[in-house]
């Protein structure tokens, strides 16, 4: 039996409500940084709403069918660019959405009572849902890492565009071939095509903003498995493992390389004296320091409390203490707030430079003997490894 508009359409309203329960189990299992599922679930409940009094023209008035019916749709496409807005943590651009409600809202009442209403329901409906379905591309893509695969973003713009463009074919078709104005429910082959085109791919979109959670729920476990959860920076394992293929890549290519250490000085007295609080602003200071100071190629992160590691490819050991040296000094300036008043902090250095043979164990062991130097010495310096500067409490590097 062949599938009429009315039952196409009442049929998807089911599958879509489907998605929206989903999405709302998604809003309530993932973690706090996912967000926009509760609200794309309520955008989905109202396109169903939509779709359910749209369905029913002929069986309930007009004033619901004609009027609410339309103007729920294009809420419907503003909540979803309100999800977006939210996933990306961005601010919902409210104006537009609302002011191509109104439009809908006046257009679709004015057109109740006039001869060539249907004429006037096309445009009006088409063009406003033309302006939001451009306006949820723009709010996907502005924040688009080019860096990294979205598949989800690229799945969800796709969908969105398609409805776009099915939008403008059906204005084109019924001005440019003949195709004549009717109603939504009509039996007219365009119709059908329109109808369940439209339908489908707003499950596409939902779809596509599924895919888009969860690439962030993986991306948001690499982070809490790589990351420091305090700094941001990589964590001890993240950098070992790093570092690790760079030190084989350096010895393969026969480069230089250098490793840096970063010890805060008198770290434990600033917990003491000030607060732990305080101790992890300072730590989190350096940190930023860190991304300032580091070229986009150096490997760096938070080794354990407060001490600090970088590798640095391509690197003598004279190019990674002006290095250290420019960061030293501008660590010994800055001023981190507490309690209404500031405390200042240094850092001490150790160096080491890669040489051939030697592991990264090694290489962290050699910066370690420079950095106890760097303490020995009166802290707020840089050292460089050599066999003259190895205490007696640490193993020679052979």
């Amino acid at each position: 039996m062949e599938l009429d508009p009315r039952t196409f359409i009442l049929a998807v309203t089911v599958v879509a409500s489907v998605i929206a329960v989903v999405f709302f189990i998604f809003a309530r299992n993932f973690p706090e940084p996912i967000k926009g599922f509760r609200v794309w679930a309520i955008a989905l409940l109202v396109g169903v709403a939509a779709a359910a009094m749209m369905g029913s023209r002929g069986v309930i008035p007009d004033a619901y069918s004609i009027v609410l019916g339309n103007a729920l749709y294009p809420i419907s496409i503003a909540l979803m660019i309100a999800a977006i807005s939210i996933f990306n943590n961005d601010l919902i651009p409210w104006k537009i959405p609302w002011l191509c409600v109104a439009i809908v809202l006046f257009g679709m009442t004015y057109s109740l009572g006039e001869e060539n209403g249907v004429v006037i329901r096309v445009h009006v409906g088409s063009w406003t849902n033309i302006v939001l379905l451009g306006l949820a591309i723009w709010t996907l893509l502005k924040r688009l890492d080019e860096k990294q695969l979205r598949m989800g973003v690229y799945f969800t713009c796709a969908s969105f565009t398609l409805t776009t463009v099915i939008a403008l074919a059906r204005i084109i078709t019924y001005i440019g071939w003949g195709g004549g104005y009717v109603d939504l429910l009509n039996e007219n082959s365009l119709q059908k095509v329109y109808v369940v085109s439209q339908c489908l791919n707003m499950l596409l979109v939902s779809v596509g903003f599924g895919i888009m959670g969860q690439e962030k729920l993986v991306e948001s476990y690499y982070a809490l498995a790589t990351s420091d959860a305090l700094t941001g920076l990589r964590n001890r394992r993240h950098f070992l493992n790093v570092a690790e293929q760079e030190i084989q890549r350096a010895e393969r290519y026969q480069r230089n390389a250098s490793l840096l250490l970063i010890d805060i000085d008198h770290f434990k007295a600033i917990n003491d004296i000030h607060g732990p609080e305080t101790g992890d602003n300072v730590i989190k200071d350096i940190a930023e320091v860190m991304r300032e100071s580091f070229r986009e190629i150096d490997i760096h992160g938070r080794y354990e409390g407060g001490k600090f590691i970088a590798l640095l490819p391509e690197t003598h050991r004279a190019g990674a203490e002006v290095i250290a040296e420019r960061i030293r000094v501008v660590l010994h300036m800055r001023r981190v707030e507490y309690n209404g008043g500031e405390v200042c902090y240094g850092a001490s250095f150790g160096i080491a430079q890669l040489q051939p043979g030697m592991s990264l164990d090694q290489l962290i062991t050699q910066a370690n003997h420079a950095l106890y130097q760097a303490k020995d010495n009166g802290r707020n310096r840089v050292e460089t490894f050599s066999v003259e500067t190895v205490s007696s409490t640490w193993p020679e590097y052979s």
